[in-house]
Order: C-alpha cells, then structure tokens, then sequence
C-alpha cells in the first residue's frame, strides 16, 4: 500500500472513503525473510495493525506510548515491539468514545 509519499504502509484508512486497507504481505515470513512461517506471529501482527485501522475511523488520537498497539510503526520489528494491550490514554479515548 502507498499513502501520500510513503512508499509502503502497513494500513490506510481514507475519511472521504469511510474505508480502511490492511496489507499483511510484509507480515508474513516471505516477506520479512524470516526462516518460516508462524501463525500465532502473524495473527499477532495483524491484530496490532487492525488497531490503527479501527482507532483512525473513530477520530481517536494516535498513541504516544511505544508499547501501544495504537502507536506508529515503521516496520515489522518496530510491530512486534508493541504490545497487545492499549495504553491507559488510548483506553480511556475509547471509553469516552463509547458514552
């Protein structure tokens, strides 16, 4: 996937669309060289790049806490450096969300 002037992004979401896109291909083992392919990491992956994708459409702010699924990535490493759980600041955006 290719947004503005970055070459390759790992999800998109375009408001006039109301549509998001998510690319696993990066993701994957063939992708990344890695020596074979793990289904719970790449279930992992997807899911913290689902994140983004579902945050951006509901206008909540984007994370600062590293460790947030919320939060950018730059690549796979940088993807599996996040963790699975929201930071309180992102939890909370939701939460007032959904009231």
């Amino acid at each position: 996937l290719f947004a503005g002037d970055t070459n390759y992004v790992f999800n998109t979401y375009d408001r006039g669309a109301r549509a998001s896109l998510l690319s696993h291909h990066m993701m994957s083992a063939e992708g990344t060289e890695e020596p074979h392919e793990s289904r719970p990491r790449m279930v992992r992956r997807v899911a913290k790049e689902l994140v983004p994708a579902t945050l951006q459409a509901l206008g909540i702010p984007r994370a600062v806490d590293p460790s947030d699924p919320y939060s950018y990535s730059s690549g796979v490493q940088r993807t599996d450096e996040k963790s699975m759980r929201l930071s309180p600041a992102t939890a909370a955006a939701l939460d007032k969300f959904r009231r």
